[in-house]
């Protein structure tokens, strides 16, 4: 049993090394209020996108804090981006009322997906 349990920790720790990024990745600026990270995968004319926004308060677009670094959003749109989904990042701001800024942006960012 302790073999297979070191044969898959072999494996687990070996696939964060053999990942290739197979996405290309964008600072975009949609308005004053909202700029963020857009990743699209490289292999497909059009794929599905999620939005993601980051808290409130001091938490930027890769889901880090000033107390605690873990990149979890930045991680997650990778693991999507490279499975053939579309990813957008941006840190939610207390200014931005989100129904009066995510139309245009979703609007912009279909318009370059296509």
């Amino acid at each position: 049993m302790k073999n297979y349990s070191k044969l898959f920790l072999f494996y687990m720790l070996g696939l964060n090394f053999v990942t290739a990024q197979i996405f290309t990745e964008t600072e975009l600026s949609i308005n004053q209020h909202i700029e963020g990270t857009l990743l699209t995968p490289t292999d497909t004319e059009s794929s599905p996108l999620i939005i993601f926004i980051g808290g409130s308060g001091p938490t930027d677009r890769d889901g880090n804090q000033s107390f605690m670094k873990n990149d979890m959003l930045k991680k997650l749109a990778v693991n999507l981006s490279n499975n053939g989904i579309s990813t957008f990042r941006y840190p939610y701001s207390v200014e931005v009322i989100p129904l009066r800024y995510a139309r245009p942006a979703c609007a912009l960012l279909k318009s370059l997906l296509k």
